[in-house]
């Protein structure tokens, strides 16, 4: 489930293959009353939505397609034709997420328009070919290009893959579309050491729920979410449950770091959970985040860090998701940071938007709304937004050179990045 940076970064959210959706409301923070009123809309919309198709058909003359991605940070891009189209675009794969085309692309390739949605013939993924795409076209991806350099088209989400058996595999950076059904049982053979789940839909957006504990005693069922960078995201309202306000290493946000559609940033919290556990497979000391989270998608979210350890298959007909450990891979760890969250303004300018407290960035006196003029002595353009984002999270790169417009002037600065918690 996509967020853009602490901004929205999306306007509306449609449901599942079925026809289940929703509508996510773009407002300002201090317009209380309207988000009242725009709340209201997304519950009704939801009622709305639910009479429109949302669906694909797969060539069956393919019975499985090994598709190549790139892996941006967490964000997994895939190249996808359209139509009779000779270009690629770039389509984030969402397990979180519902199937989205950018608004203008639609028009730009005259795709035929019901309501809110637009019919692709043909989406192409490597040698698939799904046929009559329905895909909403009113998500706002502008933002990726605005704050991380990326031109996004697109949106891959469950209710596009749940008529696949689907393995991704970070190590190799590959996206696997099988409509064998034989192929998880065989995967089951062949990997003893995997974790095999069962799970269930959610009635959104068709996203795989698995069932688990957290601490050993609050049960929870928590979305497997591949469009979120972190291990587990937790809605705010379960801080308490949680216990983590105790803590001495739990962390508040100075600012803005991470903000979801329908919401207003309530006050982000970094801590530990000590435990989450599902059906065998145990994680310790979880690097977790409380967020508020949009009312219709308010659970627990397993994402990027946790994900990017095992190469994942699941089986939406059978409600099943294997997991299988990838011994030496080095895994997506957010945790490894200079605790920045950045986000372009009008003037095009990267400007602190939040921050973890106690972090290196803290440390060095950076406050929200200072900006970003300099980085390894490159003037920070748009063009070079994307290279300052990966550089600030990849979990490799152990210091980061910044210059930094601050009330008092600028200010040169070497960042040493650290283990938040």
């Amino acid at each position: 489930m996509l967020f853009g940076g602490g901004k929205m970064a999306f306007q509306d959210e449609s449901g599942s293959v079925t026809g289940r959706s929703k509508k996510a409301i773009s407002y300002q923070i201090n317009r209380r009353k309207v988000v009242t009123r725009k709340l209201s809309v997304l519950l009704l919309s939801l009622l709305f939505f639910t009479s429109l198709p949302l669906s694909a058909e797969a060539n069956e003359s393919v019975k499985e397609a090994v598709i190549p991605f790139e892996l941006s940070d967490y964000l997994i891009l895939v190249k996808c034709r359209i139509n009779d189209s000779k270009e690629f675009y770039n389509f984030v794969l969402d397990t979180g997420g519902i199937m989205a085309i950018d608004k203008k692309l639609a028009d730009d390739l005259k795709l035929k328009r019901l309501g809110p949605q637009a019919k692709i013939d043909t989406l192409r993924l490597g040698e698939f070919a799904v046929e009559k795409v329905f895909a909403i076209t009113s998500f706002d991806l502008t933002i990726f290009k605005a704050s991380y350099g990326i031109n996004l088209s697109g949106i891959i989400g469950s209710n596009l893959l749940d008529r696949f058996i689907v393995t991704i595999d970070y190590e190799k950076r590959q996206l696997v579309l099988s409509t064998d059904m034989e192929s998880l049982a065989a995967a089951k053979k062949s990997n003893p050491d995997g974790y095999l789940l069962k799970f269930s839909k959610h009635p959104v957006n068709t996203a795989p729920m698995i069932k688990g504990k957290l601490n050993g005693k609050i049960e929870v069922e928590a979305m497997i979410d591949t469009g979120q960078p972190y291990s587990l995201v937790l809605p705010l309202k379960e801080l308490e449950r949680a216990g983590v306000l105790q803590q001495k290493n739990t962390r508040k946000a100075k600012g803005v770091i991470i903000q979801w559609p329908g919401t207003t940033p309530a006050g982000n919290v970094l801590a530990r959970l000590n435990s989450f556990e599902t059906d065998g497979l145990k994680l310790n000391r979880v690097m977790t985040v409380f967020a508020e989270l949009p009312p219709l998608l308010s659970v627990p979210l397993l994402g990027g860090d946790f994900l990017s350890r095992y190469r994942l298959t699941m089986d939406w007909l059978h409600e099943e998701i294997l997991l299988v450990p990838k011994a030496g891979y080095k895994s997506l760890d957010h945790s490894f940071s200079t605790g920045l969250q950045l986000k372009e303004n009008a003037e095009k300018q990267l400007v602190v938007h939040g921050l973890w407290e106690r972090s290196p960035a803290d440390r060095a006196g950076i406050q929200p709304g200072d900006w970003i003029r300099e980085f390894k002595s490159k003037k920070v353009t748009p063009e070079l937004h994307r290279e300052l984002w990966l550089l600030l999270n990849d979990s490799g790169i152990q210091s980061v050179e910044l210059l930094i417009e601050t009330k008092k002037g600028p200010r040169k600065i070497l960042l040493q990045k650290e283990k938040l918690i």
